[in-house]
C-alpha cells in the first residue's frame, strides 16, 4: 500500500450527500457481491447546483459553518499521506503532495465521481476511482497524477491505450503491482492494485459503448 491510495481513500466523502445509482433492480436471489467492500457514486456539487430535487441540500451546502468544515477538511485530506505514512513522506514530499491534491480533491466534490474497492478471495485489493472532467481539468489530472507518481517514487510511468483510449501505468513489483489512469472521454479512470485491474478495463469497455461508465445517478432531499 502506498500514498496514491489516500486519493482513492478520501474520495469518499461524496458518499454523505445521499445521491444513489439509477440501477435497474436486482432480480431476487442474485448472489451477493461477497468481495465488493466499497462503493459509491455522488453526482458532485456542481450538479446539485442545479437539482431542484436538493433544495435542502443546497441550503446545508451554502451554510458558513458547512464551507468552513469542507475547507478545513480538504486541507486535512491534501496533507493525508504524510498522516498516514509518517516518516516515510518527507516535509517537503508533504507540502508538495498536498499542493498537488487540493486541486484533484476540489474536483472530487464539485464532479461526479465513482469509487469502488474489491477484494476478491486470495487475491490483492482492487481500487477504481471514476470523475468526468472537463477536457481542461483532464489535462490538470494528468499532470497531477504523473508527479504524484514521481514524488512518491512508485515507480516509471509508462504510456499503453486501453479500449483505444490512451492510459499511463506504472508497473511494480510490490503492491500494488498496478498503477493505471486512463483517460476515456470526459472521463478518467484511476485504478489501483493487482496486474488486471478489472475495475478500470470494464469502464472503458462502457464509456466506449455508451459514453458513461456507469449508470445516471439521481439525487433526493
Amino acid at each position: 500500500m502506498r500514498p496514491i491510495t489516500a486519493l482513492l481513500m478520501v474520495a469518499a466523502l461524496g458518499c454523505s450527500f445521499g445521491c444513489r445509482e439509477k440501477e435497474a433492480a436486482e432480480k431476487p436471489g442474485k448472489p451477493v457481491e461477497t468481495d465488493l467492500l466499497v462503493r459509491y457514486h455522488f453526482v458532485g456539487t456542481a450538479s446539485l447546483a442545479g437539482n431542484p430535487n436538493a433544495t435542502k441540500l443546497k441550503e446545508l451546502w451554502t451554510l458558513p459553518q458547512t464551507g468552513r468544515l469542507v475547507e478545513q477538511t480538504l486541507q486535512k485530506l491534501a496533507h493525508a499521506p504524510r498522516t498516514l505514512y509518517g516518516e516515510r513522506i518527507s516535509p517537503a514530499q508533504d507540502e508538495r503532495g498536498a499542493l498537488l491534491l487540493r486541486p484533484l480533491l476540489d474536483d472530487l466534490l464539485q464532479s461526479e465521481s465513482f469509487l469502488q474497492m474489491r477484494a476478491p478471495a486470495g487475491a490483492a485489493t482492487e481500487w477504481t476511482l471514476l470523475v468526468q472532467l472537463s477536457a481542461e481539468r483532464l489535462k490538470v489530472w494528468r499532470a497531477g497524477l504523473k508527479e504524484l507518481l514521481q514524488l512518491w517514487k512508485l515507480g516509471t510511468t509508462t504510456t499503453n491505450t486501453i479500449e483505444g483510449f490512451p492510459a499511463w501505468e506504472v508497473k511494480r513489483t510490490d503492491p500494488p503491482t498496478l498503477v493505471r489512469f486512463v483517460e476515456a472521454g470526459s472521463w478518467l479512470a484511476l485504478g489501483l492494485g493487482p496486474n488486471n485491474l478489472a475495475g478500470v478495463g470494464e469502464a472503458a469497455r462502457r464509456i466506449k459503448a455508451g459514453g458513461r461508465p456507469i449508470a445516471a445517478a439521481i439525487c433526493r432531499d
